[in-house]
């Protein structure tokens, strides 16, 4: 009669060897079958990749996680907080500013933009459109807040202005009509009302390629 430690020592010997697998791979070397593989694996406790569909398996004591709470091994991507949709959310949560599909890519290695745009149909993130490509945010009230203020600081405080999106340029031109007394900074405030990040800067770029002086 086989003792229940001797497949969970096997494994372990397994992980030694190589510290990524997928189930398939192990079911061959340990003669099992997928399901009590997957048992052998909760006893030992384990992490799955958030790369390659979560495919990959190790053991909660192989990784060392980077201060980010990351670990790869090769190509393969492991992290603390789970699969690849809790990571972003975490990820993007915690950023000062939000962060761009591109920015998110690459801190993690591997493409985002499929599950950014499941997470924000979900509502578990949301977004503005700045500038040529998405920024992402918090779903929180609270920290979507905090985030869209030090985007537009950053924005204002940039030494080359960005030219607005057309879309963005049409919004101030119209607040520019209904208040014609207002000031640079007035029409970004009231872009910013409506989600659209325009710096001062950026708006003076605009109506100077357009000739149009203000006070």
């Amino acid at each position: 009669m086989e003792f229940k430690s001797e497949p969970l020592n096997k494994l372990k010997e397994l992980f030694h060897r190589q510290r990524c697998w997928m189930i398939d791979p192990l079911c061959l070397e340990m003669d099992y079958a997928p399901i009590s593989i997957r048992r052998f694996l909760n006893q030992l406790g384990y992490f799955t990749s958030f790369t390659h569909n979560s495919r990959y398996y190790t053991l909660t004591s192989t990784p060392k996680f980077n201060k980010k709470g990351l670990w790869f091994y090769s190509d393969i991507g492991f992290s603390k907080y789970g699969n690849l949709k809790r990571t972003i959310i975490d990820f993007v949560n915690k950023s000062p500013q939000g962060l761009s599909a591109n920015e998110l890519a690459a801190l993690l290695q591997h493409p985002c933009h499929t599950v950014l745009k499941q997470l924000y149909k979900e509502k578990k993130i949301d977004r503005i459109k700045p500038a040529v490509e998405f920024v992402y945010f918090s779903s929180a009230p609270s920290r979507y807040k905090n985030q869209y203020m030090r985007l537009q600081a950053t924005s204002e405080n940039a030494r080359v202005p960005q030219r607005l999106l057309p879309q963005v340029a049409i919004h101030v031109f119209a607040e520019a009509i209904k208040h014609p007394g207002a000031s640079y900074k007035e029409l970004s405030k009231l872009a910013a009302k409506k989600q659209l990040i325009a710096s001062v800067k950026s708006i003076s770029l605009l109506f100077d390629e357009h000739g149009i002086k203000k006070n």
